[in-house]
């Protein structure tokens, strides 16, 4: 009787927690696109550790998603820029 109830209380946890659980594997996917992004481009050019970077937002995208394109791989459907 007692592990029937913990399992019952342990599914019912993680039914109540499925959702939390998507959101946070969401947010670490997308966590390691943008560090992924960051090391290309410090990769390409060290410099701009020390300078800054004089791209603008825009530009910076731009040739994200040209580099998606290239390699054949796109921008998620429910990943939109804003």
């Amino acid at each position: 009787d007692t592990l029937n109830a913990l399992l019952r209380d342990a599914d019912a946890l993680v039914a109540q927690n499925s959702r939390n659980v998507y959101e946070t594997i969401r947010a670490l996917r997308d966590t390691a696109y943008q560090l992924e992004m960051a090391s290309r481009r410090i990769r390409a050019n060290p410099g701009i550790l020390l300078s800054g970077s004089k791209e603008t937002p825009e530009e910076r995208r731009r040739r994200d998603e040209s580099e998606l394109w290239l390699k054949g791989r796109t921008r998620r459907y429910d990943k939109e820029e804003k």
